[in-house]
């Protein structure tokens, strides 16, 4: 008895579809949208360090509940634990 005729699972010929150079310039984001994108960035940083000046303010004035002061250092300790292992 002869083997199966698996000639039917390889590809007689492969095709590649090569996009024009314009269709990958129309993929890129323009500059102005890139700055946008930036400034939408930094907007979203600079709210973020405001929060924690005035959380950082907060626990210099003594206003922090005192558990909630210790498990905030212990969350940070237990951090570096496990980035240093």
């Amino acid at each position: 008895m002869s083997p199966p005729d698996l000639g039917f699972l390889i590809p007689k010929k492969v095709t590649r579809v090569r996009f024009p150079a314009d269709v990958h310039r129309a993929r890129r984001p323009s500059s102005s949208h890139l700055i946008r994108m930036l400034e939408s960035l930094q907007e979203t940083m600079r709210y973020l360090e405001s929060q924690c000046l005035e959380e950082i303010e907060v626990m210099l004035r003594g206003e922090m509940q005192g558990q909630e002061l210790r498990d905030l250092f212990f969350d940070c300790v237990d951090a570096e634990i496990k980035f240093c292992q």
